[in-house]
């Protein structure tokens, strides 16, 4: 075979000759010596040896050896699969998605914090997609092996396979196709539709409704009742505590159905009301602010959500130019502040992890800019109108 794995090594008894003089794992050829108890004559095994290394050099000396183009193939298979789990973009579209071979993309660097937005003209129409920022080395890597497949030949569409010399278009079935090869190694691969319900519930927990509708290119109605509907991931992993914002109180919840908002998590959306009569904030499920004084109102103490208050944070204090005055500043969002100060210093207050987790944090959004996508969607759109 062209590569092996350690499960196939494992049955390299029932292989038809054994191909013995193949190290796969380090990518040699074994020595006489290594191999010559599996051969019933010494000729049989520096045979075998010779024919290997003759083998070897005519497939180095060929670029376009079937091995080579086997190996792409499966490259470009696989590439798929990561396309798909990136983007959550279903097989028909993506099938389908034009690719102009003549035009150079652009990458978005501002479009959302966490993601690029892929912008292209093909086949006479404007093409965007979002990829996170990580997975931007290995899209750029796949144009280089499409190109290298293709040998200057013609093919409209961004997803292919080479078939005996002919160009063809991935359909609906390739998912399965290589979930059935994969198998032969005892590795499981994901259908597509879980592929686009595992990256949902991962937006969601990580960003908000907002961005997870906007990636996703479903409506905000129907992102919320999939997550509150619940899903496998939700029910195999406990729910962090949660914290209450006004009582500082941690809660904690195996199934809460909280949903992830911009400023934390929501109990159940639309139905806001304060906890405090007299409060000096309302809850208002419009306004992020509004939020962190409702009773639905909840925060995970981890990563995101305190990712999520810095960057809220971050983006009030941006707009203290636009008020009349620094009381002004203080008396409409003083309170506000000092409720995400609060909730993060108890956050602190929990561990020692936590409260180096909260100093990164606060550095990374307040000296570096890494907000959530929301919020530096939020402050790109205020610094658009030079409102900041």
């Amino acid at each position: 075979p062209a590569f092996s794995t350690q499960l196939m090594l494992a049955n390299r008894d029932t292989w038809k000759g054994g191909g013995w003089a193949w190290d796969y794992m380090n990518g040699k050829i074994f020595t006489y010596e290594k191999i010559k108890h599996h051969y019933s004559k010494t000729n049989f095994s520096k045979t075998a040896i010779k024919n290997a290394m003759q083998l070897l050099e005519k497939s180095n000396l060929d670029p376009r050896h079937h091995a080579r183009l086997l190996l792409a193939s499966l490259a470009i298979q696989s590439f798929t699969m990561l396309f798909i789990a990136n983007t959550a973009m279903n097989i028909a579209p993506l099938s389908q998605l034009p690719w102009d071979t003549n035009q150079v993309f652009e990458c978005d660097k501002s479009t959302k914090q966490g993601f690029k937005s892929v912008k292209y003209r093909a086949g006479g129409a404007n093409v965007e997609f979002y990829i996170t920022n990580h997975f931007l080395p290995y899209f750029r890597r796949y144009l280089e092996l499409r190109t290298w497949v293709l040998q200057g030949r013609n093919a409209p569409l961004f997803f292919i396979l080479d078939k005996q010399k002919n160009i063809k278009n991935v359909d609906d079935s390739l998912a399965f196709k290589l979930r059935k090869k994969l198998g032969k190694f005892n590795i499981t691969l994901p259908s597509a539709r879980q592929w686009r319900a595992y990256k949902s519930e991962w937006l969601i927990r990580t960003t908000d409704i907002e961005t997870t509708s906007l990636l996703l290119q479903n409506s905000k109605e129907t992102v919320m009742q999939s997550y509150m509907a619940g899903s496998k991931i939700s029910a195999d992993n406990e729910m962090t505590a949660f914290l209450n914002n006004m009582h500082l109180k941690v809660v904690t919840a195996k199934k809460a159905p909280a949903t992830a908002i911009s400023v934390g998590h929501c109990l159940e959306h639309n139905k806001p009301k304060t906890e405090v009569s007299g409060s000096a904030i309302q809850p208002n499920c419009h306004q992020p602010e509004g939020c962190l004084f409702c009773d639905k109102y909840r925060v995970h103490a981890d990563e995101y959500d305190i990712r999520k208050l810095w960057s809220c944070r971050y983006v009030i204090s941006e707009t203290r130019t636009l008020a009349a005055s620094e009381t002004h500043f203080e008396k409409v969002f003083g309170v506000v502040l000092n409720r995400i100060d609060s909730l993060l210093e108890f956050i602190s207050s929990k561990n020692d992890a936590l409260n180096q987790t909260v100093k990164r944090i606060k550095f990374e959004v307040m000296e570096e800019g890494r907000l959530t996508i929301y919020w530096a969607s939020k402050l790109q759109m205020l610094t658009e109108l030079t409102m900041v």
